[in-house]
């Protein structure tokens, strides 16, 4: 002390007035405490002081008692101190054990193994000593001793995915982990069908049954005497082929015989990340939603036909490709991963009663028209026949027209049905190719004609020159007649073809002839 606080060495001043106590400090060693009363005259200000030496920490003060008195206070305890133990809960790590006691702060390191850290935190009041932490944790092995890490639940809402569940867990790095993204069935309840003997609360079991890319495994949450009686699932796993009934495969801990039945299974995607907490630990993080998943539904309006079109999404597993179609609507899939994609579902509203109508032009040529012929006939003196024939004659004829252009939207069987029915190109014309005796020669070629006769022509019964003939002219109607031609609505092209949304359609091309 004299180094210190060359103002209290030696004997005490007269008048002075010295105070020695003891007394438990928290961790059980003991502080003693010397007051002497002094004139502030005498010490004037006193700075407060500390230090470590041989293992004794030593601190002093003032404490002012008036204004021209003071009590010089002098501390001294052993450091390090004695080991206080405490516990608290991780919420990672489950259960810590630990210890804390003070230490002097000089030459310190920090260490840290999967299951135990040494930190230090500085003393409230100190500079020269600060307190040491020892922790120690379960390495997760999921024994009575070394209970499993605890599982985190937390449940959240996704648009595309839907209701999602994620379950974090620690684990001890090995080097060889990787996240991964699968899909297929996961354990969602289970009952318990033998509880078994020599479980202990903490155990966990790998379960055995189905074909599993992950075994699910349950934590025995308590027991009675040594039997499960409740029990938690820990990892729902992944199977491609399910059981109703599991066994134990494997344990952490010594119990035997129990069995479970009433499995029940979800398809799911299973999505594994790993996420660093030091250089020994991990929090693994496990992501499940179910598929398919929720439908989200928006409408657009399609822009030919000025229909609304309605666009499903749904979030599902790689299906096998490709899609059985349905009239109305397109399905197609996007790929998200190797595992699981949306499938887009596009459906035209109302459309089997569809058409839709516009108006081009094009070219058009019209056969030759023979409505009517008439005959005109004289007969010279000495018998010979005279004839002319006035036709009422329409010659072929090409232009530029305004088309009428319908699309009319159905299934593929209503398509070809319609197709059947249709008059495809321009009318069918013929030829009028006669040589008579006396009405003059008739050559038209490609007319459409209306029913005519020229005739009788007779010569007479008293014919000087020629005998009695009697001849007549005639042809039949064309199909359409030249009187029925004009102003007629003719197809003028039909084709089935597919369109879009999984139809097909016809589209006719009329127009009016001239």
């Amino acid at each position: 002390m004299a180094e210190l606080n060359p103002n209290i060495a030696g004997d005490t001043p007269a008048g002075s007035l010295r105070i020695t106590t003891q007394r438990l400090d928290y961790d059980g060693q003991w502080v003693q405490q010397v007051k002497v009363r002094q004139s502030t005259a005498v010490v004037g200000a006193i700075t407060p002081q500390e230090s470590v030496s041989g293992g004794v920490w030593t601190a002093y003060h003032d404490e002012p008692i008036s204004d021209i008195l003071v009590y010089q206070v002098t501390e001294t305890r052993t450091v390090p101190g004695l080991y206080v133990p405490f516990t608290r809960y991780d919420l990672q790590l489950g259960p810590i054990v630990g210890t804390r006691r003070l230490v002097e702060n000089s030459g310190l390191t920090t260490t840290l193994t999967a299951a135990a850290k040494t930190t230090y935190d500085a003393h409230e009041n100190s500079k020269v000593v600060c307190w040491e932490l020892v922790e120690t944790n379960s390495s997760g092995a999921g024994t009575a001793a070394d209970p499993a890490f605890p599982v985190r639940i937390e449940d959240s809402f996704e648009p595309d995915r839907g209701a999602i569940e994620k379950r974090m867990q620690v684990v001890i790095a090995t080097g060889t982990e990787a996240g991964s993204l699968d899909v297929g069935s996961t354990l969602q309840t289970l009952l318990i069908n033998n509880a078994g003997s020599g479980y202990v609360a903490g155990e966990v079991i790998t379960l055995g049954g189905g074909t599993a890319t992950t075994a699910a495994k349950v934590r025995v949450l308590t027991v009675s005497g040594g039997a499960i009686a409740t029990f938690t699932i820990d990892d729902r796993g992944l199977y491609t082929a399910t059981s109703a009934s599991l066994t134990q495969a494997s344990t952490s801990g010594s119990g035997t015989g129990a069995t479970f039945n009433t499995a029940t299974y979800a398809t799911q995607a299973r999505l594994i990340s790993y996420q660093p907490i030091d250089q020994f630990k991990l929090d693994r993080s496990v992501e499940m939603w179910t598929l398919p998943g929720l439908a989200r539904i928006r409408a657009e309006v399609d822009g030919e036909t000025n229909t609304e079109v309605l666009v499903t999404l749904q979030m599902i597993a790689t299906p096998s490709l490709p899609f059985t179609q349905v009239a109305g609507s397109e399905i197609a899939y996007q790929p998200i991963s190797s595992v699981h994609g949306t499938k887009v579902t596009t459906t035209l509203s109302n459309f089997a009663s569809i058409s839709v109508v516009d108006y081009p032009t094009g070219k058009m040529t019209a056969p030759a028209l023979i409505t009517n012929a008439v005959l005109t006939s004289t007969t010279a003196r000495d018998g010979t026949p005279a004839m002319s024939i006035v036709w009422t004659k329409r010659a072929r004829m090409t232009r530029e027209v305004k088309m009428t252009r319908v699309k009319t939207f159905g299934t593929e069987a209503d398509m070809l049905a319609y197709q059947a029915g249709l008059t495809l190109e321009n009318p069918g014309t013929i030829d009028l190719i006669r040589d008579p005796w006396f009405i003059p020669a008739i050559r038209e070629s490609d007319v459409l004609t209306n029913a005519v006769t020229l005739g009788p022509y007779t010569t007479g019964t008293e014919n000087p020159k020629w005998p009695y003939i009697v001849e007549s002219v005639s042809w039949g109607n064309t199909t359409p007649t030249a009187s029925a031609y004009p102003g007629r609505p003719v197809v003028l092209s039909a084709n089935v073809e597919k369109w879009k949304y999984n139809l097909w359609r016809a589209t006719t091309v009329e127009a009016t002839t001239f």
